[in-house]
């Protein structure tokens, strides 16, 4: 019979001891990395949507409309510099058949004209006095590609809510070429994306990755 010296038999150590030792393991892991990390970078790299929202958000405003004092809709709108000269877009649709007012942030702008309207290609150009004070975006021919991502910011409605807030949804360009049949001979090329819109979008921005 084989006899294990006593100072070579295996040791048996309680679970418990091999537990807080693996927590003590894990905890000084964590402290490491915590130390190594500066104070307010993250670990993980700012998500493509975040940047796109927080780069933007300013520039997305929100039209109201109203009757008799009790609001009656709700629409986004955005500031576009052409030729030195900025404007207000949105949809027509937004401001068709009602009066309205600019929201941003906490200022309510009433004092807004109308410029142009295009009923059948569904856009509205407006103004106001101290639209030259705002951020804008400069208005430029761009093809977007079939598959490229893209992110839409405005205000949609959501029922039951009190107010309505600033969103951001992404998808993809499902098709960059829809032609629909207008009236008469007349057609209109449209672009198709994945991305959510909702009531309260119409007016607003759609932003690609760059």
């Amino acid at each position: 019979m084989n006899l294990i010296p006593s100072d070579e038999r295996p040791r048996i150590l309680p679970l418990s001891r091999y537990f807080l030792s693996g927590v003590r393991a894990a905890v000084a892991i964590a402290v490491l990395v915590f130390a190594l990390t500066p104070i307010g970078t993250g670990i993980a790299a700012e998500s493509p949507g975040r940047a796109i929202f927080t780069k933007n958000e300013s520039l997305v405003l929100s039209l109201r409309t109203f009757y008799r004092d009790q609001e009656t809709g709700v629409g986004s709108a955005f500031v576009a510099e052409y030729a030195g000269r900025k404007f207000l877009i949105t949809n027509y649709h937004v401001i068709a058949g009602g009066r309205f007012y600019l929201q941003a942030g906490d200022e309510q702008i009433r004092d807004l004209e109308v410029l142009r309207v295009n009923e059948i290609g569904d856009i509205a150009v407006l103004s106001f006095p101290s639209i030259d004070s705002y951020r804008s975006v400069p208005l430029t021919e761009y093809r977007p590609l079939r598959g490229e991502r893209v992110f839409a910011m405005g205000f949609p409605v959501v029922p039951g809510a009190r107010d309505v807030s600033l969103t951001i949804t992404d998808g993809l360009v499902s098709n960059d070429s829809v032609v629909l049949p207008e009236s008469g001979p007349a057609s209109r090329e449209y672009v198709q994306v994945s991305a959510a819109l909702t009531p309260g979008n119409s007016g607003g921005h759609i932003f690609g990755e760059k």
